[in-house]
């Protein structure tokens, strides 16, 4: 990685094995070596203070923020005041990203002066095509300083939290399911933001479409991965609403590549 952005890298990547299927001692160990060939300055792990893994992580990451309770607000809050000054990349364990990926994402998010950035996850069809398919946490790069944008709008709003905003239902291979509104982190923050920074600046977001990342621990579909996506675009939906915002205009604000 050339050194424009050696030593001023955070990645992060939560890892909680009751959510990534297969999780073992030497996958755990193999994923962050990769991350630490990315050449960061630190390679964070999240994870709760009962992880049965917490042995393996410790030893391996270089950095260990421990949460109590299973939140989508709080570990990824943690990441973002742990980084502040630096780039960081979050990204979810399993996800590939190569060097030069890594590099142009830097470049795009530094020429077009963008507070974070995103790209397409092969396995989970964000295009960009609405607000619901934009940039995920699966695989972000943020700015440095933009914690200080997550204090500005108070953090992540409670909302993304599993059923505060109540159920909702969806058709899945035309089955309906009950399923908690929830998750979705990053577009409930970007939301506020935008409000927040719409009339100062133009773009304030980026998303990298034009080729794809792979998800590995989610390269085959299923049931359960299919309602996941289809989640993503009707919580969105419910998120636009809450917070009065042109979808429209939102997107506007996206630089799309």
């Amino acid at each position: 990685m050339p050194k424009l952005l050696k030593n001023n890298l955070i990645i992060a990547t939560r890892i909680d094995s009751k959510y990534i299927p297969h999780l073992t001692d030497e996958n755990i160990q193999a994923y962050l070596s990769y991350l630490k060939s990315l050449n960061p300055k630190e390679v964070v792990c999240i994870t709760s203070q009962d992880e049965p893994f917490l042995d393996i992580i410790t030893k391996t990451s270089d950095k260990v923020l421990n949460y109590i309770n299973f939140s989508y607000k709080e570990p990824i809050e943690m990441a973002y005041k742990y980084a502040q000054e630096y780039y960081l990349l979050i990204i979810s364990f399993g996800v590939e990203l190569q060097s030069w990926q890594m590099l142009h994402g830097f470049n795009y998010l530094k020429s077009r002066n963008l507070l974070c950035l995103g790209w397409r996850i092969l396995q989970q069809e964000n295009d960009g095509s609405y607000i619901g398919k934009l940039a995920y946490n699966t695989c972000m790069l943020h700015a440095p300083g933009f914690y200080e944008n997550v204090l500005a709008v108070n953090g992540i709003p409670s909302y993304v939290e599993n059923g505060t905003l109540g159920t909702l239902k969806i058709n899945i291979d035309n089955k309906v399911r009950e399923v908690q509104i929830g998750g979705q982190e990053e577009l409930a923050l970007q939301l506020k933001i935008f409000k927040e920074l719409s009339n100062k600046k133009h773009k304030l977001f980026g998303l990298i479409k034009h080729y794809g990342l792979e998800y590995l621990t989610q390269k085959l579909p299923s049931d359960g991965f299919n309602e996941k996506i289809v989640r993503k675009v009707v919580t969105a939906e419910v998120y636009r609403k809450t917070e009065e915002i042109n979808p429209t205009e939102f997107l506007d604000s996206w630089d799309i590549l």
